[in-house]
């Protein structure tokens, strides 16, 4: 049996690499010159060093992510750190790090109290906000997670110095940017998990040596056919006569005018 699978990103490289250990004959189209999507880097000429597009770590909740980069030999780039540094433009540090003596919920107190570049109103709000957010049920709302801070009267400084780049550094967008649920979630299921949740995995290479070099290499020796630079441009299923409604064959047609067949 044969896949196609329609982007390079973490997703699409996930999803080939299951569907080859699970028998399939799979190839990829990606229609950039290489994978990993937007967790990737850029090479910066001044400089001559790479920059990722944000930090794109991965946390101890991230099980699947986690499991993943072990099955193509992406953890040896990662290093595991139990505490989460801050850094103010004023040259103020801090470290976020949970208590081993309080439970979940409650292991992040110490850390906040000693917040330097807060002032203790906005550490103690700033608290109290993190703690809110399990209690609140799933809800379809079209609230940013800006929007719901503004809502729940956060300061300017809490927002910018605290919020901003703990959400940038966990789905490399803006507050103003990322939906209230998809940064709800991962405050609950990270910082407000327990410890071994709130680990961080830190790149030790650039991205793109982890999700494009290492990741092609490792697909490949799986059997995976990479097709880079290509873009798909139109689907069409069809089915075996007397089957209309189970789709047998995938014609997908590429930028260049090719048309490549799967069938089932």
């Amino acid at each position: 049996m044969t896949l196609a699978v329609i982007g390079g990103g973490l997703a699409g490289i996930a999803a080939a690499e299951c569907a080859k250990r699970r028998g399939f004959d799979v190839e990829l189209f990606e229609w950039s010159r290489v994978l990993g999507g937007r967790a990737a880097s850029l090479f910066e000429p001044n400089r001559e060093q790479w920059i990722d597009n944000g930090q794109h770590i991965a946390m101890g909740c991230c099980s699947e992510l986690l499991a993943l980069h072990q099955r193509l030999g992406l953890d040896r780039f990662f290093e595991r750190q139990t505490e989460i540094p801050f850094a103010s433009s004023e040259g103020k540090r801090w470290t976020m790090s949970a208590s081993p003596f309080l439970p979940a919920h409650w292991q992040l107190v110490p850390a906040f109290l000693k917040i330097p570049f807060l002032t203790f109103r906005d550490r103690l709000a700033t608290g109290l906000t993190l703690r809110k957010l399990p209690k609140i049920r799933k809800q379809a709302t079209d609230l940013s997670f800006g929007d719901w801070l503004v809502s729940e009267q956060a300061s300017k400084a809490a927002i910018d110095k605290f919020w901003t780049p703990l959400i940038f550094s966990a789905l490399c967008e803006t507050v103003d940017n990322v939906s209230f649920e998809a940064a709800r979630k991962v405050i609950c299921d990270g910082f407000l998990a327990g410890r071994d949740a709130m680990a961080v995995h830190l790149p030790t290479v650039p991205l793109r040596a982890i999700y494009h070099d290492a990741a092609a290499e490792s697909l490949k020796k799986l059997g995976v056919k990479l097709n880079l630079l290509t873009r798909v441009v139109y689907l069409n299923w069809s089915s075996a006569e007397g089957e209309e409604n189970v789709p047998t064959r995938l014609s997908v047609s590429l930028s260049d005018g090719t048309i490549k067949t799967f069938d089932r």
